[in-house]
C-alpha cells in the first residue's frame, strides 16, 4: 500500500479494482434481482390466496367450553411399528402408557408431507398444499414465502385468538418456528441465535487471540449444540408454569426429538459435543426416542395435574427419520422410490387426549366425533374446533403427498400406503 501511494500507479490501480469490483457486484445482481422480485411477486399471490381461502372460520356460536390446547411436535419421532420392524426396538410400553391414560392412538398415521416445513404448513392450516404448486410453480425450491405465510402466520393460531386464546410458542433452533410475531410469548434460547455472524466472527484473529489469552473461543457448532441442550429443560419449565393462566391456552412446541444433532441420552441428560459425535447414527437416534418418552410423560403428567382448566394434548411428529440408512441416500434429506422408505418416513406419532364436554375428568368417545385409525394431521385440528367451537369443518381425506426431488419441492406426487 505504501508503495503504490508513493508512486504513480495509485490511480490506475484504484480504477482497475474498483472495475473489478463493480463488475462481480453486477453479476451478482443480475441472478439476485429478478429472484427477488419474482419472490416478492410470488408472495403478493399467496398472500391473496391465503386471506381469501385460509381467513375466517365461521362457528355456530360462542363456545362456552374452552380447554387450553397443547400441541407438541416431535421432530422425525417414527410410529410404534417402524421401530419395530426396522429398529428391533420395542416401543409398546410407551404407546400402551399413553393409551392407558385416555389417549386416542392413530395406528395407522401417516404424515401428509413428509418435510417439516410442508407438515406443519398443512397441520396448523388444516389444509392441503396443492395450491402451492399453482401459485409457486412446480420448479422451484424456494420455501421462504411458505415460512412467512403459512407458518409464521396460521390459520389455527389466527383463529384460536379470535376466541380468546393467548398464544406461545416454544420454539427450537429450526428457522421457521425460532420465534413468530403472531405468538403472544415467545420461549427459546436460540430465538436470537445468529449462526451466520457467529460463523463470521469464529474465523476472525480476535476469535483466535481470546482462544490464547483467555482460552475462550467462540465455535458455531459448539455453542448451537450447548444452546439445544440447554433450550430443553428451559422450555419443560416454562411450559409447565403456563397452565393455571386466566384466559386460554394455545401452546405449541416444536422439539428436535429424536433429530440430529443426537444430544440427549436415554435419561435426557446432555451429551458433550465430542461424546456426542462419535456416537452410532442409530444408536443416537434410539437413545433420544427413549428422551422423548420421558418428555412426553412428564408433560402429559404436568399440564394434567392441578389444572384448572382441562386440557387438550397432542403428541405428533411431522415426519418418520431418514434412518436406517441403508434404505436412504445417505444426504439426510431425500426418500428413494421404494416402499420401505416411503413407509419409515410417512409413518409418524399421531397420539392425542381431547376431555369430554359433559365431563371434563374423562376423555371424549374418540371413534364418536371422528377419530379413525388413520386420522392424518390435517383433521386433527378439525375435529377439535368442531368439537369444541361448534365449526363445520369437514374432514379430508387422508392422503400422504411427497416432493418429486428437492429441487422440485412444490410438483407433489401422491403415495398410497396399504391399511394394516
Amino acid at each position: 500500500m505504501w508503495f503504490l501511494f508513493k508512486t504513480k500507479l495509485t490511480r490506475r490501480f484504484i480504477i482497475f479494482f474498483s472495475l473489478v469490483s463493480i463488475t462481480i457486484l453486477i453479476i451478482n445482481l443480475v441472478k439476485i434481482v429478478p429472484f427477488e422480485i419474482n419472490r416478492w411477486i410470488d408472495g403478493g399471490k399467496l398472500q391473496q390466496y391465503v386471506s381469501k381461502n385460509l381467513g375466517q372460520i365461521e362457528t355456530s356460536g360462542e363456545a362456552n367450553f374452552k380447554p387450553n390446547i397443547y400441541y407438541f411436535v416431535f421432530d422425525r419421532y417414527p410410529r410404534q411399528d417402524v421401530l419395530e420392524k426396522y429398529f428391533d426396538f420395542q416401543n409398546n410400553s410407551h404407546i400402551d402408557y399413553l393409551r392407558s391414560n385416555g389417549f386416542w392412538v392413530g395406528d395407522e398415521s401417516y404424515a401428509n408431507y413428509p418435510n417439516t416445513f410442508l407438515s406443519l404448513s398443512s397441520s396448523l392450516n388444516m389444509s392441503y398444499l396443492q395450491f402451492l404448486t399453482d401459485i409457486l410453480g412446480d420448479q422451484q425450491a424456494d420455501q421462504a414465502n411458505v415460512y412467512r405465510q403459512l407458518l409464521q402466520d396460521n390459520q389455527l393460531a389466527r383463529f384460536l385468538k379470535s376466541q380468546g386464546y393467548k398464544y406461545v410458542l416454544f420454539g427450537s433452533s429450526w428457522d421457521p418456528l425460532q420465534k413468530q410475531g403472531i405468538a403472544d410469548e415467545n420461549y427459546n434460547l436460540l430465538a436470537d441465535f445468529d449462526e451466520f455472524h457467529l460463523y463470521i466472527y469464529e474465523r476472525t484473529l480476535l476469535n483466535a487471540m481470546r482462544g490464547i489469552i483467555e482460552k475462550k473461543q467462540l465455535f458455531t457448532g459448539t455453542e448451537r449444540f450447548n444452546k439445544i441442550s440447554l433450550n430443553l429443560d428451559y422450555r419443560l419449565h416454562r411450559i409447565n408454569r403456563q397452565k393455571n393462566q386466566p384466559q386460554p391456552l394455545f401452546v405449541f412446541g416444536h422439539f428436535l426429538l429424536p433429530h440430529p444433532p443426537y444430544v440427549f441420552s436415554p435419561e435426557c441428560d446432555s451429551y458433550t459435543l465430542s461424546t456426542s459425535s462419535q456416537q452410532n447414527y442409530e444408536n443416537g437416534y434410539l437413545n433420544e426416542i427413549q428422551c422423548a418418552n420421558i418428555v412426553m410423560r412428564s408433560l402429559m403428567s404436568e399440564i394434567q395435574s392441578d389444572s384448572s382448566r382441562p386440557s387438550v394434548i397432542i403428541f405428533q411428529s411431522d415426519e418418520g427419520p431418514f434412518l436406517p440408512l441403508e434404505y436412504f441416500n445417505g444426504d439426510g434429506e431425500s426418500v428413494p422410490e421404494n416402499f420401505d422408505s416411503y413407509f419409515i418416513h410417512g409413518a409418524i406419532l399421531n397420539v392425542a387426549y381431547l376431555p369430554s364436554k359433559e365431563d371434563f375428568s374423562k376423555p371424549i368417545d374418540y371413534e364418536k366425533i371422528g377419530f379413525t385409525p388413520n386420522l392424518s394431521p390435517v383433521n386433527t385440528f378439525r375435529i377439535i374446533l368442531n368439537y369444541y367451537f361448534g365449526t363445520n369443518l369437514q374432514l379430508l381425506p387422508d392422503k400422504t403427498y411427497y416432493p418429486v426431488d428437492n429441487k422440485n419441492i412444490y410438483n407433489f406426487k401422491e403415495v398410497m400406503f396399504p391399511s394394516m
